[in-house]
């Protein structure tokens, strides 16, 4: 048990953000979605569109991490499934 404890708690602090402002987004994200991984994110490669996301907007800012969930998924299966969640932010006006 003690190792699933560490295991979480190394695991769970995965997060690349890229920003866009200097201001703070006040709004949850416009898209977010958990994409699937397998072999510790080794195997797939997924492409998040913001042109498509965003429309004729322009994105403020996206991220992709760990959810605690996805830690835990990541978890149970040993490794074998390990997703990550996309979230986008796209300017409102």
């Amino acid at each position: 048990m003690r190792y699933l404890i560490i295991l979480f708690l190394l695991n769970s602090c995965g997060t690349v953000t890229i920003n866009n402002t200097q201001k703070v987004i006040t709004h949850g994200p416009d898209y977010q979605e958990r994409k699937h991984f397998f072999l510790f994110g080794t195997v797939r490669n997924h492409i998040v569109d913001i042109n498509k996301v965003c429309e004729s907007k322009s994105a403020l800012q996206m991220r992709t991490e760990f959810t605690p969930m996805d830690t835990i998924y990541g978890i149970i299966t040993f490794g074998i499934y390990t997703p990550r969640t996309a979230s986008v932010w796209c300017r409102k006006s």
